[in-house]
């Protein structure tokens, strides 16, 4: 099993520019500041971790 997280600084980050991106060309849709955690610069300092775990079945 893996096992991946990160903080809710760049989860905010990647969904709200995942939201804008798709929202581009939609007169209905409501614009969308892309919200980083670098001040006075639009991007994110995220580090991504991931664990492995190995699971064995014991039930026969």
């Amino acid at each position: 099993m893996k096992w991946a997280a990160i903080d809710k600084k760049v989860f905010k980050f990647w969904e709200t520019l995942v939201y804008s991106t798709s929202a581009v060309g939609n007169p209905f849709a409501s614009p969308v500041k892309v919200q980083g955690n670098i001040s006075d610069a639009l991007g994110v300092w995220g580090g991504y971790n991931a664990q492995f775990y190995t699971i064995t079945d014991t039930l026969k």
